[in-house]
C-alpha cells in the first residue's frame, strides 16, 4: 500500500472492490470515490454538500435497535433497501422496506464498532455512520 494523493479533503470511511480493477470508497459529506484501474486513480466522484443527507439514525451509538427516517420527515417512496457495511465494505446486514416514513432495524447480533448504513432508493443511495456499542 503507498499513499495516493485524493480529489477529495473527505475522510474515507470504507473501500470496498467488487473486483481486481474496480472498487469504490465512501467518505465523509457523501464522498464517493470510484477507481476501475484497481486503485490508481479515482476515474469519478460524487461528492455532495454535507446538508445534502438527510438520513437520520436513532439512537446512535446503538445497542439493541435503530430506527431509520429522513430528518424532513418525508416518506421514503416505493422499495428501500438498507444496508449495514462494516470498516472492510462488507455487507453485515441487509434488509428491504417500501413505502415507510421510518424503517427499524435490530443490531443485536452486530458487534460493538462503527459501520457505515447504506440506504439506496429511486432517487439515490445516501451513507451514514453508525456506532454499536
Amino acid at each position: 500500500w503507498g499513499a495516493l494523493s485524493s480529489i477529495t479533503n473527505s475522510m474515507l470511511y470504507a473501500v470496498y472492490f467488487t473486483s481486481t480493477n474496480t472498487g469504490v470508497a465512501v467518505g465523509g459529506g457523501g464522498a464517493v470515490l470510484r477507481t476501475t484501474n484497481g486503485g490508481g486513480e479515482p476515474v469519478g466522484i460524487a461528492q455532495k454538500p454535507p446538508s445534502f443527507s438527510t438520513l437520520k439514525i436513532y439512537p446512535n451509538p446503538a445497542s439493541q435497535m435503530i430506527a431509520i427516517s429522513d430528518s424532513d420527515q418525508s416518506e421514503f417512496a416505493g422499495e428501500a433497501t438498507v444496508t449495514i457495511l462494516n470498516l472492510f465494505g462488507e455487507s453485515v446486514k441487509k434488509e428491504c422496506f417500501n413505502n415507510l416514513h421510518r424503517m427499524e432495524m435490530d443490531v443485536r447480533t452486530l458487534v460493538k464498532g462503527i459501520y457505515m448504513v447504506k440506504l439506496q432508493t429511486g432517487t439515490g443511495t445516501q451513507f451514514a455512520k453508525l456506532l454499536i456499542n
